[in-house]
């Protein structure tokens, strides 16, 4: 499986670190075995990213943590470390989506959602696409900021990850 992420995302100043399994959960467990993260399943994971979001958030909610904010980061960005999670995290809060950006202002990851207004806490949308959807039919960040009335914030960090902002600007 590789390296992980939690090290990045702890370096990056998250005290907490939860990690969602879906696919390949044999694998990454094994992978996740010398690290300091709660491991939590996303029974629906098939159904999109959202289902590992909404886990994720419905994890650190029903677990009493005291965290307002929570920083998603992806398994799949080995060039994304703590710098970047780090400059994010700083902006991250109740009422601040931060999101990473990269070359010419694309959005990329890793991104914040508030813990108590995020996608766990309201009920599903149905999965009908259109403006202010992902392609899954997830809510966007965008959306998420209006419905919560939070505001959202793209910082950039082509300057912490060059291979990242350029396989953005590749397209990949």
């Amino acid at each position: 499986m590789g390296r992980t992420s939690g090290p990045d995302v702890a370096g990056g100043g998250c005290d907490e670190v939860v990690v969602v399994l879906g696919a390949e959960v044999d694998a990454a467990r094994e992978a996740l075995d010398a690290e300091a993260v709660d491991i939590v399943m996303a029974a629906d994971w098939a159904d999109g990213m959202g289902a590992s979001l909404r886990a994720g958030l419905s994890h650190l909610l029903s677990a009493g943590s005291t965290a307002d904010a929570a920083l998603v980061h992806l398994v799949d960005l080995p060039d994304v470390g703590a710098p970047v999670v780090a400059r994010v995290a700083e902006l991250a809060g109740p009422a601040v989506l931060a999101r990473a950006a990269y070359a010419s202002g694309v959005p990329g990851h890793p991104c914040s959602s508030a813990v108590t207004t995020g996608p766990a806490s309201r009920p599903r949308p149905p999965a009908t696409g259109g403006r202010g959807t992902t392609s899954m039919g997830e809510p966007s960040s965008r959306s998420i900021a209006r419905t919560s009335q939070a505001v959202l914030t793209w910082t950039g960090c082509s300057d912490l990850s060059p291979r990242a902002a350029a396989a953005v600007v590749a397209g990949n």
